[in-house]
């Protein structure tokens, strides 16, 4: 004989009055009725029969409506340790336990792997199209470089994002969606802007960066692909103008510092969605290798083509 119990538990993601009445009706349909539901302390009190409903199903169907399930508080998860703590066991736990970040490890690996495999591309495409361009290693050598890393990169992010279906809660869904469209919009538009000046640049990195920005950003429906696409607008132009207004003022220098910081940014984002899942992890479908790399080339030759052939602001001539 069973019977049914009441449990608290916490919902990560909610923000609003319209989150409460989603997550609410996915319980119904299982068959979890929700006693009290404050999505200002993520704090949900349930009622329901767990030989019949368990855990697991009730974490289940949270997760395919966007947002993540703990039996314990995010005060409980993370209470009495510090930041530098807080990365200690991170590093320890992702160097030093096999088990422990398992999928991440796999999208560094395969990220790596794709910026191999796309610059041995970029590499072969000079015998098919700039044989014949003057000093072509000379003037765009290491500004092919730095496009290769932006565009990997950010599509490595990507890769880690998309893998969850869009099953993050919709404040992080936006989060991301800005996120990607800005620093890859900063990034190309840097890049081609260096070689090519503020209009190629700031079309080129517009392109991406609201592409991808908006894409992204689709899993919380047209508010996030509208933060995406206003990221991405607003970085393509930024990164150009960067690029043109540091042209006399050390720019060589710059870009890896810039490069740095960015990348940065984007591991911190990665780690967000790994924090959005790590407690309610569904199983991830990752998108496959090759499909992802040859996108990435795409991306990549487009913008070797612009720099050797598009047009050139005057003062670059």
């Amino acid at each position: 004989m069973t019977e049914t119990i009441v449990k608290d538990i916490w919902i990560q993601g909610m923000h609003c009055d319209a989150c409460e009445k989603t997550i609410t009706k996915a319980l119904g349909r299982i068959g979890v009725e929700v006693e009290d539901i404050r999505y200002t302390s993520e704090r949900v009190e349930l009622r329901y029969d767990p030989a019949i409903v368990p855990f697991s199903k009730v974490r289940e169907a949270i997760a395919n409506v966007g947002y993540s399930a703990s039996e314990t508080s995010v005060q409980d998860r993370d209470s009495g340790e510090s930041l530098s703590e807080r990365v200690r066991r991170v590093k320890q736990s992702f160097f030093k336990d096999p088990a422990a970040y398992t999928f991440e490890k796999n999208v560094i690996k395969s990220t790596l792997g794709t910026l191999v495999v796309v610059a041995a591309l970029a590499y072969f495409t000079y015998f098919v199209f700039f044989w014949n361009v003057e000093s072509f290693w000379g003037n765009y050598g290491q500004y092919i470089g730095y496009l290769i890393i932006a565009v990997v990169a950010t599509g490595g992010a990507i890769r880690h994002l998309r893998a969850f279906r869009g099953a993050v809660s919709c404040m992080t869904g936006m989060m991301i969606g800005m996120t990607i469209g800005m620093i890859s919009g900063l990034l190309l538009g840097i890049v081609i802007g260096t070689t090519n000046g503020m209009f190629v640049g700031s079309v080129f990195g517009m392109i991406i960066g609201m592409g991808v920005g908006g894409w992204v950003g689709a899993c919380c429906g047209i508010m996030g692909i509208m933060e995406g696409m206003m990221a991405g607008l607003m970085g393509g132009t930024m990164g150009a103008m960067t690029a043109v207004m540091m042209f006399s003022d050390r720019l060589t220098i710059f870009l890896p510092i810039f490069f740095v910081a960015t990348l940065m940014i984007l591991a911190g984002m990665s780690y967000l969605v790994y924090k959005e899942h790590k407690h309610g992890r569904q199983e991830v479908r990752p998108y496959g290798f090759w499909p992802y790399t040859l996108l990435n080339f795409a991306v990549v030759l487009a913008g070797i083509l612009l720099m050797v052939w598009g047009p050139r602001s005057v003062f670059l001539q």
